[in-house]
């Protein structure tokens, strides 16, 4: 990108001359070398250069990625690191800093150049999409045409870049066209750019294309005493298009070459100009307001009553439901290809009564049935919305049928997957004979293409979810047959530290030790698999009973405590004698109390863990809190989810796949009751359970 500025920050005097002189070989301005971060924060302030090169490595309080840092603060501009050796700490800190791009010393002129046009284009696009970001949002954001088009000009002058954007608009009192609005252009030029569009439109109109004139000066078409008294360097007209037809003109113009137009200016300006023709025709629409509202709230709600069913047969029941309450007709149905039948066969209905949809039902309509009918699929086909004179459509089948029943009118829908047309949502009406009306062909439409999707949704649902079901399976049956011998090693290895087969030396004791353990740690991770593909399939039923806290809470303490093999640790119970019994399944709660203890006791090395029990607000709230490692608090939010663990160098050291809370979560939601987290790390944390001390009604 030709005459870019460019700010290069490099503390070794020849190294900086030999950047800056390549730089400008390249065609890029080069305002400034500074040697310490001081001086390029200041300068950045001053220069808002495009592109800054920073040495990593600077003399003075602040290296190049502190610099970088605070730069960033400031202003929004791409920052390449520049350095001969980086060690992991300084590009850990370099990383953080959000570069824009990394060149090794000595640089390669090629790369220097193909990784500063990479940097420069892509904050271009990131620039350009942003801005038309804001720009649709000014559009959108209000109904005052000129407020609007100040900002869109004052937007398109930043992003283009260029000196001058103007609009021209078609004046129907005038019978021409004149300036609306304009950005930086001096007052009493507004005659000049007027005249300047009154010398292309012509051009415009025949063509409907945009101009792009990268030399004006040399450009005989152009009127050379307006090039000259505007100082035109650059020159690009878009036209403002309106439902196919010209109504003016987008004009931006460029009083230097420092960023010369080419086709990437002109296609990012047509992009404007199409949004802000939209906006001026605002005032064309307003009349067909209330009925683009009415249409838009039809097709909404037959969205949302789309989305809120999955499985197929409620869908096609909501939609039958749906197309009689917004199309106001009598009766409608659904046919669905069949592919056995090889046939169009009906589905659902709403509307008809029993007799009717009896009769409808066993109706089954082919591609080719009837000269009239294959004309009409091959138009549903092509995603057409038909209207259907039963009177003259006697030969195609279910049509006839219809009129048996005081059928006058039919809407026929198409329901496609791409291009093949797999379903025909049908409104029928009695009584009525007129055509429908615009409004009706709009929802018409808009249901066509929301239960398209819906149906592809509904069908993909399907799939996935025997899919999920098929990999459940897989993996329950997979964990159970491992999870057998994983309990012969266990078994034979504890016979073995038992000295059953004869005294172990020191050393083998040690190895078998590690085969048990090892074992057991298998064991856990296939029991918690084999748990969450048992809570996937929905085969964890609730065995409901009273329980007596003090009892249960003692026995799980006590449990666990014969597993702890840490001597600074104590394990304490405390249960409020207040605390009244609680119905739920004891076996899930205990799994949830052991697996939350055991956590407690894997992470911790020192101090206590506790498991409290009390009556609050109807419900038992359980706590475990520790003296352990703690969560870092980016890790809160996910730590129930699946697979999740706290740091890859504590899940090799604790051992786990991240399973565990994810149990307990799902469990606990299976109670009815709730979960919580909170932590510090180097401190502990607290985990918090509330069960209902009753379950809610299923």
């Amino acid at each position: 990108m030709e005459g870019a500025r460019i700010m290069v920050v490099e503390d070794e005097g020849l190294v900086g001359r030999q950047l800056q002189k390549e730089l400008k070989r390249f065609g890029y301005e080069v305002p400034c070398v500074v040697r310490t971060g001081e001086e390029a924060i200041e300068r950045a302030d001053e220069l808002r250069p495009d592109l800054i090169l920073m040495d990593i490595r600077l003399g003075g309080a602040l290296d190049g990625i502190d610099t970088a840092s605070r730069i960033h603060q400031r202003l929004d501009v791409p920052i390449t690191f520049l350095t001969s050796y980086v060690d992991e700490g300084t590009l850990s800190r370099a990383k953080a800093a959000a570069p824009a791009g990394y060149l090794l010393k000595p640089f390669d002129p090629r790369e220097l150049r193909s990784t500063i046009e990479v940097v420069l284009e892509r904050q271009r696009l990131e620039r350009e999409r942003a801005a038309l970001l804001e720009i649709m949002r000014e559009i959108t954001g209000s109904f005052d045409s000129q407020e609007i088009l100040l900002r869109v000009e004052r937007h398109t002058a930043e992003i283009v870049p260029c000196d001058i954007v103007a609009t021209v608009y078609e004046d129907p009192p005038g019978g021409g066209f004149r300036l609306i609005s304009h950005h930086g252009a001096e007052e009493g030029s507004g005659a000049d750019l007027e005249a300047l569009y009154a010398a292309l439109d012509r051009r415009l109109q025949e063509s409907g294309k945009s101009i792009l004139a990268g030399n004006p000066t040399a450009d005989p078409w152009l009127p050379q005493d307006l090039v000259q008294r505007l100082e035109l360097a650059a020159l690009i007209v878009v036209p403002l298009q309106v439902r196919r037809r010209g109504r003016g003109a987008l004009l931006a113009c460029a009083r230097s070459r420092r960023f010369p137009f080419d086709e990437s200016r002109v296609q990012l300006l047509e992009a404007i100009a199409a949004q802000l023709a939209a906006c001026l025709e605002a005032a064309d629409l307003f009349a067909e307001q209330e009925e683009a509202a009415a249409v838009a709230r039809a097709v909404a709600y037959v969205s949302q009553q789309m989305i809120s069913a999955l499985d197929t047969p409620a869908l096609l029941q909501r939609l039958c439901e749906v197309t009689s309450q917004v199309l106001a007709s009598d009766w409608s149905q659904t046919l669905l290809w069949d592919a056995n039948a090889r046939a169009f066969v009906p589905v659902a209905s709403y509307g008809a009564n029993p007799e009717e949809w009896e009769a409808m039902r066993v109706l089954h309509v082919s591609r080719d049935g009837g000269k009239s009918g294959s004309g009409m699929r091959e138009r549903l086909a092509r995603g057409e919305v038909l209207e259907v004179d039963p009177a003259r459509l006697q030969d195609v089948p279910g049509v006839a049928l219809a009129t048996r029943y005081g059928v006058t009118a039919c809407l026929d829908i198409p329901l496609r997957h791409g291009d093949e047309l797999v379903g025909i949502q049908t409104a029928y009406y009695r009584g009525r004979q007129h055509r429908t009306l615009p409004w009706q062909q709009r929802i018409a439409r808009g249901i066509s293409e929301v239960a398209s999707l819906a149906l592809a949704n509904a069908r993909l649902v399907g799939k996935l979810e025997e899919a999920n079901r098929l990999k459940t399976d897989f993996v329950a049956t997979m964990s159970h047959e491992l999870r057998n011998p994983a309990s012969g090693i266990m078994g034979y290895a504890d016979l073995l530290l038992a000295g059953e087969f004869g005294e172990l030396a020191p050393q083998q004791a040690e190895v078998v030790g590690k085969v048990a353990a090892s074992a057991a740690r298998l064991h856990e991770i296939l029991t918690d698999t084999l748990d969450v593909s048992r809570l996937d399939t929905g085969h964890a039923p609730l065995h409901l009973r009273e329980v007596e806290l003090g009892s249960f809470v003692a026995e799980i303490v006590a449990e666990v405590g014969e597993q702890l093999r840490k001597p600074a640790l104590s394990l304490v119970a405390d249960v409020d004698r207040q605390t009244p019994p609680l119905w739920t399944d004891a076996t899930k709660l205990r799994v949830v109390l052991k697996n939350l203890l055991s956590n407690a006791i894997k992470f911790t090395e020192r101090g206590y863990v506790i498991l409290s029990a009390q009556q609050r607000d109807g419900h038992i709230v359980f706590e475990v809190v520790d003296t352990g490692i703690g969560i870092a608090a980016d890790k809160l939010p996910t730590v129930f989810e699946p697979f999740e663990q706290i740091e890859r160098a504590t899940s090799q050291k604790y051992g786990g796949v991240g399973l565990g809370l994810y149990i307990v979560r799902r469990l606990i939601d299976l109670l009815g009751g709730t979960i919580a987290a909170e932590s510090q790390q180097g401190r502990g944390t607290i985990f918090t359970v509330t069960i209902p001390l009753r379950p809610p009604a299923t």
